[in-house]
């Protein structure tokens, strides 16, 4: 199983309308392949995020071990 955090990558069209979070407020350049709009800005990440972003992995790999899955 694979878990990622879409960061800049995402878009608010594909996410039910989510904000994105990400590095920078700096979207990328190229519009979406599928929607063919530009990406929306993302909000930059605090510190305190990014460690909620990566105990919310931590809890998703331990999740996926305990439904079965061989690796994450």
């Amino acid at each position: 199983m694979q878990l990622w955090h879409c960061g800049r990558n995402g878009h608010t069209k594909l996410n039910g309308g989510l904000e994105l979070w990400g590095p920078s407020p700096i979207g990328l350049k190229d519009p979406h392949p599928h929607l063919k709009e530009n990406y929306p800005i993302p909000h930059e990440m605090t510190v305190d995020e990014i460690k909620t972003v990566i105990k919310e992995h931590r809890t998703g790999a331990e999740n996926a071990k305990k439904a079965g899955f061989d690796g994450v």
